[in-house]
């Protein structure tokens, strides 16, 4: 069923058209080998994750679900590209590289982890949902 229907969508999008398929992880590899079938391994762009909760249920069986995927795929991959927005000097100014690393400036940490939490600005947090590294700096007390 979801096949005729991911063919239909593909023959109405322009050639240089995308599709965006939001779906959780019970059917995502399921849905993405009927996505090459339908658009062509080649056109497949990416697998985003969307972080659709912040905060963990309670009610979980074993671990709280905190996302779902988007499926990407081009209708024709060497015709599409995206359409970045520009940056604001408001946006710009979320970045520094106090360090003058390698790979240039990267976001300010801003932690949504209760269990611990930045020195200051400057300091890269790596978050999961139940455990919280912190790469730079101490925790707070």
């Amino acid at each position: 069923m979801i096949y005729t229907r991911l063919k239909l969508a593909r023959n109405l999008l322009r050639d240089d058209g995308v599709m965006f398929i939001s779906i959780d992880d019970n059917e995502v590899d399921n849905l993405r080998k009927v996505c090459s079938e339908v658009f062509g391994g080649e056109n497949f762009v990416a697998q985003i994750i969307w972080q659709k909760v912040f905060s963990p249920k309670n009610s979980a069986k074993w671990f709280s679900e905190d996302h779902d995927y988007v499926l990407v795929y081009a209708k024709s991959g060497d015709q599409w590209t995206p359409n970045l927005l520009p940056q604001t000097d408001e946006m710009r100014a979320r970045y520094k590289n106090p360090d003058d690393g390698p790979r240039g400036p990267s976001p300010l940490c801003q932690t949504i982890c209760r269990s611990c939490q930045p020195v200051d600005g400057t300091n890269s947090v790596f978050m999961f949902r139940y455990l919280c590294v912190l790469m730079l700096g101490q925790k707070k007390s």
